[in-house]
């Protein structure tokens, strides 16, 4: 979903600015960092995982620009987190199921 964010986000690049479409890749790669990290909501870890794939650093500031400002935007529109929410559902489920008490 982020690389073909990113994709689509160097297809208007190249229509409006008239760049030349050679950074497809890595548009893709910035854009799937920043789904990542708005999803999981872990900036660095996003970017780690980034480097680690690509073997270089050579998109450290588009890739950090990308995953702060999704962090933010994920931040602002849910304040809780993927698994945050999971956990609590799951929580809840084993409470009424009274699961804690099998477990103990």
């Amino acid at each position: 979903m982020g690389a073909m964010l990113g994709g689509a986000v160097d297809y208007i690049d190249v229509a409006v600015f008239h760049h030349s479409s050679d950074a497809i890749s890595a548009f893709a790669v910035v854009g799937m960092g920043a789904v990542f990290a708005g999803i999981v909501r872990t900036h660095m870890t996003s970017a780690l995982i980034i480097f680690e794939m690509t073997g270089g650093y050579g998109m450290v500031l588009p890739l950090m620009i990308a995953n702060m400002s999704a962090f933010a935007l994920a931040r602002h529109w849910r304040h809780m987190p993927v698994y945050e929410a999971l956990l609590d559902r799951t929580a809840f489920i084993c409470l009424t199921r009274t699961c804690l008490a099998a477990r103990t």
